[in-house]
């Protein structure tokens, strides 16, 4: 007989096992993880299934944007976020903060990435993906209504 600490529910009791109780025990803790493996694998198995139908029939979700469309969105995503990035710094620093790696101060660097932005909106308009007076009629309406937000105007 060995003394082992086993759990029953939350309370800690000791127990007395004989070898072959402890087979025992062993085997039905090894054939509780196989089960729930088995039943982790048919899941996987099942959503794999349904990926692969999905991917053959269409997924509703599935975009339906031309590649150029694709990489004229990631660049004005990625020039959104470089502009942003230097607000920030701006908010940080001042607009006389200057980069440690090229020293230029803040605004010479914002400017150009407000420059970076419209020239990706400026593809985006060439390529008919936007209307430049659309685009032009919400800003308008942005500078109208924006100063209702504005504490410091």
């Amino acid at each position: 007989m060995r003394l082992v600490w086993w759990e029953r529910g939350k309370d800690w009791v000791w127990a007395r096992w004989t070898a072959p109780q402890r087979v025992k025990l062993l085997a039905a803790a090894f054939a509780n993880q196989s089960e729930r493996l088995r039943e982790v694998n048919a899941e996987l198995e099942r959503r794999e299934t349904l990926i692969v139908k999905l991917r053959a029939e269409g997924s509703p979700r599935e975009s339906s944007l031309a590649p150029e469309e694709i990489e004229r969105l990631a660049v004005l995503g990625a020039e959104c976020g470089e502009l942003i990035q230097f607000a920030c710094k701006v908010l940080l620093h001042g607009w006389d903060g200057a980069s440690p790696f090229n020293g230029k101060p803040n605004q010479v660097q914002m400017e150009r990435e407000a420059g970076d932005v419209l020239a990706a909106i400026d593809a985006m308009v060439q390529a008919g993906e936007l209307r430049w007076r659309e685009v032009a009629a919400w800003r308008g309406k942005k500078a109208a209504v924006g100063e209702k937000w504005m504490h410091h105007q």
